[in-house]
């Protein structure tokens, strides 16, 4: 079956106040697109009235990784501001939406370069139907392929350098671009733990079934 939403049945009450340019509107059906999705608004097949994102190609996340000498996995996330998020920054791993010009290999490892300033162009696809970022908001069928898949590399631990007891950073000759990076590698246990978001979580899930 597949997923619709169709007006507001004229009997149901509208729930939802919309507010466009300053003006209430209260529609039983609205539509916003651009080239990164749509928007829908009105009756959903559970019965009641919301809304829903289909997004565009989706996107793509990529767990970078490394193995201590003594065998502990580490692995890299990013310390960047997402605004929805709160005001402090949140750990995550590098990846972004797919743009329309792109393959999700290619979207990884532009994201990899913008975000950590790392080359990730040896990315693996790691195993696994792609991930639904928003299981309730989010149209995407992984059966067919839509959704967030994960890519993972392996970046050998003497291209990285330990900074303190559980954080390493990437060395200057793998840092691409002006900016520093706020890419940083730590125990996977401890990762779990600090991110909140849940494709970061989901990647490394991912990973680690491989590795341990």
């Amino acid at each position: 079956m597949t997923f619709a939403i169709a007006p507001v049945p004229p009997e149901k009450p509208l729930t939802w106040t919309i507010r466009a340019d300053g003006e209430n509107i209260y529609p039983r059906h609205l539509e916003i697109s651009s080239e990164y999705g749509v928007f829908v608004f009105g009756w959903r097949p559970e019965n009641f009235n919301g809304w829903a994102f289909k997004p565009g190609k989706g996107g793509a996340t990529t767990v970078t990784w490394s193995r201590t000498p003594a065998g502990e996995i580490l692995i890299g996330l990013v310390h960047e501001s997402r605004p929805n998020m709160g005001p402090e920054k949140v750990w995550c791993l590098l990846g972004g939406f797919v743009e329309v010009d792109e393959s999700p290999e290619e979207a990884q490892c532009r994201e990899s370069q913008e975000e950590g300033g790392i080359n990730t162009s040896g990315a693996r696809l790691l195993p696994g139907l792609p991930v639904n970022s928003d299981r309730m908001y989010f149209v995407q069928n992984p059966h067919e392929g839509e959704g967030m898949p994960t890519f993972a590399l392996e970046c050998p631990i003497k291209d990285l350098v330990q900074i303190s007891e559980t954080r390493w950073r990437p060395r200057a000759h793998l840092i691409h671009h002006a900016k520093e990076s706020d890419l940083y590698f730590m125990p996977w246990k401890e990762s779990v733990l600090l991110s909140a978001d849940a494709l970061t979580l989901a990647g490394i899930v991912r990973l680690m079934r491989i590795l341990l």
